[in-house]
């Protein structure tokens, strides 16, 4: 018999040292590393704790299957944090069946190539978003996850504004 299972890692906000880990279930851990610190040396004491305006910061979601069987219909979701914006090209993913989307709307809507309407020249037309305007990203496994098998997902943000970690998270 398949299972379903669909996790969803709904973080809130910012709350960002140069590495964290949240438990957010038995099957699901996110990491949060601050790539410009730990490939500068620097420390988060060095800055107390704060992530800095232009810190690129690598999420990484680890789903492990934890039941007895097989798992399907796996979808791991992440909103885009506040204070950062996403780095498009980013997102990578340790299998090869799964499918990456986009949201611009807080999650209301999806797609793989997320667009927005301009206007331009007195004219509304339809642009590639850019970074700024995406909200969440979701991987959706469209195969079987073995029980023990882990997926992992990452993205990356780049801090637009000065965050201190313990924030809205």
């Amino acid at each position: 018999m398949r299972k379903g299972l669909a996790v969803a890692a709904l973080l809130a906000s910012m709350a960002i040292p140069a590495s964290a880990q949240q438990q957010v279930s038995d099957a699901l851990t996110i990491t949060v590393v601050n790539v410009t610190a730990r490939d500068t040396g620097r420390t988060t004491e060095d800055e107390g704790s704060t992530s800095l305006p232009g810190d690129v910061l690598e999420y990484s979601l680890e789903f492990t299957n934890t039941q007895p069987g097989p798992v399907s219909n796996v979808v791991l979701s992440d909103p885009i944090p506040q204070g950062t914006v996403f780095v498009l090209g980013s997102v990578t993913t340790s299998r090869e069946d799964v499918v990456v989307e986009y949201s611009t709307d807080d999650a209301e809507s999806w797609s793989d190539q997320p667009t927005v309407e301009v206007v331009e020249n007195g004219v509304t037309v339809i642009r590639p978003a850019p970074a700024t305007a995406y909200t969440h990203v979701r991987w959706t496994i469209t195969g079987e996850v073995n029980p023990g098998a882990q997926v992992t997902a990452r993205f990356r943000t780049r801090v637009a504004e000065r965050t201190t970690p313990g924030g809205d998270r």
